[in-house]
């Protein structure tokens, strides 16, 4: 064995340590990356089965039809679910929060009418539809944003919500139905989109604390007065 060899081997021996060392590292990595991807999954799965447990659905799984217990506090409705049904969760009334995810496309008729404590919706970018008396008579719900994908307002949507002090109607929505936001007593100020093309009768009825409404400038005064704003609001056109 030459002199140099007795130099080369063990710098050989080293460089081929750190790097089995580094290998075993990167696949430990891998294994925990994995494992806490596994466990993530796990637990949401467990808590969708958690939210499923408090509903009853159709045949098919896509519409949520009521609840199994009136005394639910929260939900959060699992991905997957299409459409909330008729009177879903009415009457619920210690109901204070939902959470609507993007796969739901409709809220049927009375779906959360006087759930008297509901404080916070949050309303999914896949909903097109909000029906009759969805929220009518949520009396402590204190705002409500209304994403571009929903084109229509069914009539009494939100009707006596008494602590509603704001709402934010997306560009997506084409008609507003009768008495929608009528004695909401609380609102002071109403932006409605460009898309808009009709309003209810009523709309704004009882909304004495109204001071601002800014609507499309195709609607005349004469659609102004059938909406039954309060006579000192400021109606802005755009």
């Amino acid at each position: 064995m030459k002199m140099r060899d007795l130099f080369v081997l063990p710098a050989i021996c080293r460089a081929l340590a750190l790097t089995l060392r580094g290998c075993g590292e990167g696949k430990q990595e891998k294994a925990e990356a994995e494992a806490k991807a596994k466990a993530e999954a796990e637990a949401k799965a467990k808590a969708e089965a958690e939210e499923k447990a408090k509903l009853t659905f159709s045949e098919d799984g896509k519409t949520i039809t009521g609840v199994k217990a009136a005394g639910i506090e929260s939900i959060v409705i699992p991905n997957g679910v299409t459409s909330i049904g008729d009177g879903a969760f009415a009457n619920c009334w210690y109901l204070t929060s939902v959470t609507i995810p993007d796969s739901v496309t409709s809220i049927g008729r009375s779906a959360f009418s006087c759930c008297e404590k509901l404080t916070s919706v949050a309303i999914g970018n896949g909903v097109t539809s909000i029906g009759k008396n969805a929220f009518s008579g949520c009396e402590a719900l204190t705002s409500v944003t209304i994403p571009d994908s929903v084109t229509s307002i069914g009539d009494d949507a939100f009707e006596n919500c008494l602590s509603l002090t704001s709402v934010a109607i997306g560009n997506g929505v084409t008609s507003i139905g009768d008495y929608a936001f009528a004695w909401c007593k609380k609102l002071t100020s109403v932006a409605i989109g460009n898309g808009v093309t009709s309003i209810g009768e009523s709309a704004f009825s009882g909304c004495s604390k109204l001071t601002s409404v800014t609507i499309p400038a195709k609607f005349t005064d004469e659609d102004v007065k059938k909406w039954e704003v309060p006579s000192n609001c400021k109606i802005i056109r755009k």
